[in-house]
């Protein structure tokens, strides 16, 4: 969503940023084989809800859905993405925790998938008299490389690159990310994009130089290589603008499509923006606006 919308957030350094925002990315697109693959859960009966709150507005978590196992009591699953270690981690996911729990009443069950190198060191639970909370952490680079590897989509095929192998192994594991990507892509748009994340996130494992080295020694499009290999140096701002780009077009469409819904006097505020997946407060300012203009679009 928009700086405007979430402009009170801690702002994290953008080189992380950038990692997170490319796992969020690709984890949005593909989130259902994903967990069933790192947590082993079931995700039938499932749906996507918002990651922002009513009370809080501007607060964000990067992920959850709710499940309703037939038979049993529905309950919500949340992920946070770290690209390095949080002393407080444990403190987020508790207010995390609050705010889900406010917001639907269920119990949650809370994760955070761990992208950096060595081992994390954040507390994963809170012990007091009248409370105890407990999330698990789930480090990629303890993951069989062949778990995402052997996918066949490439978003998944992406993630291989922040799982478990032995360095000598990286030229290899990259050379075939890179043959799996190419023959997996559905055009040279895709293909560029692809190949761009993976450059992007083999820094989290110190590996960009050896990316671009097999990068350079394939074919895969000529415009594409000539591309990666400009972009150094150029490359962290590119992706922020064409991250935010994105993000604005989503806001414009989810302006247009909040308006339609509030004419048609269907559906509550909450409900769209529940539906939308955006801020409670962006839909009730955008209906004091029809209430002034009828006519607004």
């Amino acid at each position: 969503m928009s700086k405007a919308i979430y402009s009170n957030q801690k702002k994290k350094p953008k080189q992380h940023q950038d990692f997170d925002n490319i796992v969020k990315k690709t984890f949005a697109k593909v989130y259902q084989s994903i967990i069933h693959k790192l947590l082993g859960l079931d995700l039938k009966n499932t749906v996507k809800i918002p990651t922002t709150f009513s009370r809080t507005k501007e607060k964000r978590s990067d992920f959850a859905i709710k499940v309703s196992p037939p038979n049993e009591v529905p309950h919500i699953v949340h992920i946070e993405f770290q690209s390095r270690n949080d002393k407080r981690m444990d403190r987020r996911e508790l207010g995390y925790y609050n705010d889900f729990y406010w917001e639907y009443g269920l119990e949650i069950i809370q994760y955070v998938i761990y992208m950096g190198n060595g081992e994390p060191t954040m507390k994963t639970e809170i012990i007091h008299r009248n409370l105890t909370l407990r999330y698990k952490i789930i480090v990629l680079n303890q993951i069989d490389v062949q778990l995402f590897l052997n996918s066949n989509d490439p978003h998944e095929i992406i993630l291989a690159v922040l799982c478990k192998y032995e360095r000598k192994e990286a030229p290899v594991i990259i050379k075939r990310i890179l043959e799996k990507l190419k023959a997996k892509a559905q055009n040279e748009g895709d293909l560029h994009e692809y190949v761009t994340d993976l450059e992007i996130l083999s820094g989290l494992r110190k590996l960009q130089s050896e990316t671009k080295k097999q990068i350079s020694k394939m074919p895969i499009v000529y415009d594409i290589t000539k591309d990666i290999r400009f972009k150094e140096g150029k490359l962290e701002g590119k992706l922020e603008g064409k991250l935010e780009g994105e993000l604005e077009g989503e806001l414009k469409k989810a302006r247009t499509s909040a308006i339609r819904l509030l004419k048609q006097g269907v559906l509550t505020p909450i409900m769209i923006a529940e539906g939308l997946e955006v801020p409670l407060s962006f839909v009730l300012k955008i209906q004091k606006e029809l209430q002034k203009n009828p006519d607004l679009k």
